[in-house]
């Protein structure tokens, strides 16, 4: 071997373990390097998948308990802490929209009761910057069923006081004007019938009677400090 293929062979080895070399440094340095990325990337997507799933579960269960809660208070506390509940504040957002729509059209196409119950609720616990809350109380037609409701609760109020004190024609009259206020409000219509079939002039016992009957039997939502009254 000459020197001339000597030294050939001699670049050949160099650029062979130069090579050699570069492989150990991507085995030992690099690919730990590029694998623990991919692993710390795949446990990012599993997280944020995982972390998806548990908002979407979330939001179902606070939709479910929106359209099936009867009590717009527990509603309306929902609707203002959703922010401490999810961290997406576009779904939050919609959500909000949701119960704002749906408590509204609640009070809109409700009895007169409900849409007491709904602004009442709205009005006491929706956070200051609530739309809803100007939206309720800017609607003639929520207002005045609302304003029908607490005539026919004033009106009750009135007839069953007159029932406490044996008045039974002023009792009749107010519990009819209950029905004319407010149709099928409480237990009024059922009463004004009852009473019509009453004596003209009834005695003292037939009075007490007429009072036990309407206070066991005839007490749905009725004032229950009266019917306490009555019972007495």
């Amino acid at each position: 071997m000459d020197e001339k293929e000597f030294n050939e062979l001699k670049e050949k080895v160099a650029k062979l373990e130069k090579k050699r070399n570069f492989n150990l440094w991507l085995q030992f340095f690099i690919f730990p390097i590029i694998l623990a990325g991919m692993g710390y990337f795949f446990q990012y997507t599993v997280k944020k998948s995982e972390d998806r799933l548990e908002q979407l579960k979330l939001t179902q269960t606070i939709v479910d308990q929106v359209f099936k809660d009867t009590t717009a208070e527990r509603t309306v506390i929902l609707r203002d802490i959703l922010n401490e509940i999810l961290d997406n504040d576009v779904l939050v957002a919609k959500i909000q929209k949701s119960i704002d729509n749906h408590l509204k059209n609640k009070a809109m196409t409700g009895t007169p009761e409900e849409a007491k119950k709904v602004t009442s609720a709205v009005n006491t616990f929706a956070s200051n910057n609530s739309n809803l809350k100007e939206s309720l109380n800017a609607s003639e037609e929520i207002q005045e069923k609302i304003s029908k409701y607490d005539r026919a609760i004033a009106k009750e109020r009135e007839a069953f006081t007159h029932l406490v004190n044996g008045d039974l024609k002023n009792a009749k009259q107010a519990f009819k004007e209950v029905e004319e206020i407010y149709p099928s409000f409480h237990q009024a219509y059922g009463i004004v019938r009852y009473l019509e079939k009453a004596p003209q002039n009834p005695t003292a016992a037939e009075i007490k009677e007429i009072q036990n009957h309407i206070a066991n039997t005839l007490n749905w939502k009725a004032p229950k400090d009266l019917i306490q009254r009555l019972q007495q």
